[in-house]
């Protein structure tokens, strides 16, 4: 039977006033102790009300401050809670909760707004976990908006396959987040985990068992940094952009073609756009520019060019001029043999700890690109298919060898000493292969070439019996032959019956 947060509360934690004289008083030793509502329950600290049904939050005869008002971690998890605002009733109602469990309350997707309360204090929940909730990114938008003291947020189980939100928003309404946890969910690429490489106060980021097959530095282009894919020029008298397919157009029913008003505007008429070269060559400018926003994908980006920036300038110096008046235009005029700074770069600012454990990588140009996040320190990565023919040691060993700034691996510290020789048998098991990772010629300039060791094979020719021979006063005795495990004592005994004269 369903019930609120209030009859959840006092149903575990209380004993009803009203009924305390048929009450039979008992010693009876359990937790968590059951006491009597007049003494109300401002002592309590941890509250759990997992699975008893919760499925609304009922502050009409008294609030939830005035039940347990110095609550620091609430956990409420597999509930029937659905609705964010009996949620945010909750947190603004318990002004020292830190933490926050609402695993397997399923929320609605739709017409389900997060807004705080008006006239509440800032809370100070510093850890909310949405594990198996159904929160979408931009619930969790909201969250982190609402809850400006948020470090921790769980968001795993939720069947995340991409990331919906936009980087500005997440930068913005997750700026003090430390630690997000994502695991169990379905992110396959890592160009969708690098949409929160820009957070700059992420310090711990868990994405274990999820189906991931890469990581790249690659970081999504942005409107104030691209490079245009090819120089293209642009031809007025047979209207077209070469190194480029033609623009989107549609056919008539009778078969022609008739170009798109997006087409018509961008390739004018040879009369209205002039034969001069200087005039073409701002055509060409033009065009790569138009391009590149093209390539950004922004169809909003698009149009707002269209209909501002290109206004069919008569001279080159008109075009100059439109220039420096718009300030804010980006110059997208870079050769792609042009590579800016920080194009490699991973993003990640703060990130010091990662999770990968029970995840698809499979190459070590994965290990490589985790040598660029710039404070990365600790590093957990088991059940992988890298080197997975290799023992658990000897798989340690080349994971040291190809992570130089790792620092703790697999909760492990790596000592130099560790390093130096997992270095060295990196060197020698990659020392035959016919391609080799790039971390080989790192290495290679630190230890140069290390041949392999070579195979000995202790048991070959192994006697049960040692054979001893020994020479005394110029002759030779017989040899003596001793089990090795009693060899010490033999031959200590023979040594002495020689030098007293006894040995004949």
């Amino acid at each position: 039977m369903s019930k609120s947060f209030s009859e959840a509360l006092r149903e575990k934690y209380c004993v009803d006033d009203e009924n305390e004289e048929n009450f039979v008083h008992m010693i009876i030793f359990s937790r968590p102790r059951r006491i009597s509502c007049s003494a109300e329950l401002e002592y309590l600290t941890n509250v759990v009300l997992s699975s008893t049904n919760i499925d609304s939050v009922d502050v009409a005869h008294d609030s939830i401050s005035s039940l347990c008002p110095n609550v620091v971690d609430l956990d409420l998890s597999q509930n029937l809670l659905s609705n964010w605002s009996d949620v945010m009733k909750i947190i603004s109602s318990l002004p020292k909760l830190k933490f926050f469990n609402l695993t397997g309350n399923r929320f609605r997707p739709f017409n389900n707004v997060i807004s705080w309360p008006e006239g509440r204090p800032k809370s100070c929940l510093e850890n909310l976990v949405l594990n198996y909730t159904g929160a979408t990114w931009r619930d969790a938008i909201a969250v982190g908006y609402v809850l400006p003291n948020l470090k921790e947020l769980h968001l795993c189980q939720n069947e995340y396959w991409r990331i919906t939100a936009s980087t500005k928003d997440i930068n913005k309404s997750l700026a003090n987040l430390k630690c997000l946890r994502l695991n169990q969910n379905y992110f396959k690429r890592w160009e969708e985990v690098g949409k929160l490489n820009q957070l700059p106060s992420l310090e711990t980021l868990i994405l274990s068992k999820n189906p991931l097959e890469n990581v790249t530095t690659y970081i999504p282009p942005s409107p104030r940094k691209v490079v245009s894919p090819r120089r293209l020029t642009y031809s007025p008298r047979s209207k077209k952009l070469e190194g480029s397919p033609h623009p989107k157009r549609t056919r008539t029913r009778s078969g022609g073609e008739q170009r798109s008003p997006a087409h018509r505007k961008l390739f004018a008429d040879e009369a209205d756009v002039g034969k001069s070269g200087q005039e073409v060559d701002v055509i060409n400018h033009l065009m790569e520019e138009m391009l590149s926003v093209v390539a950004l994908g922004s169809e909003r980006m698009l149009k707002c060019y269209l209909d501002h920036a290109i206004q069919k300038p008569k001279t080159a110096q008109e075009y100059s001029n439109r220039q420096k008046d718009n300030k804010s235009q980006v110059d997208m005029t870079i050769d792609l043999k042009e590579v800016q700074e920080g194009d490699d770069d991973p993003g990640f600012p703060a990130l010091r700890m990662l999770c990968m454990s029970n995840t698809r990588l499979s190459d070590w140009s994965d290990l490589e690109a985790l040598t660029k996040f710039p404070r990365l320190k600790s590093l957990r990565i088991q059940e992988t298919t890298i080197c997975q023919e290799h023992s658990i040691e000897d798989r340690r060993k080349l994971f040291i060898a190809s992570l130089p700034n790792i620092e703790i691996l697999n909760g492990s510290e790596i000592t130099a000493a560790e390093r130096d020789k997992a270095e060295r048998f990196y060197m020698r098991h990659f020392v035959r292969a016919k391609t080799k990772p790039q971390r080989y010629a790192e290495l290679y300039q630190k230890y140069g070439e290390l041949r392999p060791f070579d195979e000995v094979d202790l048991g070959r020719g192994f006697q049960e019996y040692a054979a001893l021979s020994f020479v005394y006063g110029g002759r030779s005795i017989s040899p003596v032959y001793h089990p090795p495990h009693s060899i010490g004592g033999q031959i200590e005994t023979l040594l002495c019956g020689i030098v007293d004269g006894s040995y004949q």
